[in-house]
């Protein structure tokens, strides 16, 4: 095999491992959410509610809620669960785009 044909197994194993790890993921949430009747708090409520109130408005305005509004605060002051599906999503695809492009950088981060 070639090269290119090395890196790109690697990279679509690399994203099957990403896939069924999330599916876990989320079928845990759900077999604890049922089990525990509801008194269970998924790891994204955890990771939001943990989460200082400033980012997550910056996580609000990137993913592009509450911009008719006024008072993103009181927005990011919701819990999760609060959060309508579809606000919930693109602040999922606003963490994963972050992720991506934050994780990079190095410059803006020094001590300099």
């Amino acid at each position: 095999m070639n090269d290119a044909t090395v890196e790109h197994s690697a990279h679509v194993a690399a994203h099957l491992r990403w896939q069924h790890r999330t599916r876990l993921t989320e079928l845990r949430d759900d077999f604890v959410q049922i089990a525990s009747n509801g008194r269970f708090v998924s790891a994204a409520a955890k990771e939001w509610r943990e989460l200082h109130s400033t980012w997550r408005m910056v996580l609000l305005m990137v993913a592009g809620v509450g911009v008719d509004t006024d008072d993103l605060g009181t927005l990011a002051t919701r819990s999760w669960q609060e959060l309508p599906e579809p606000e919930q999503q693109a602040v999922r695809w606003a963490v994963r785009d972050a992720k991506k492009n934050v994780a990079a950088l190095a410059a803006l981060a020094a001590r300099v």
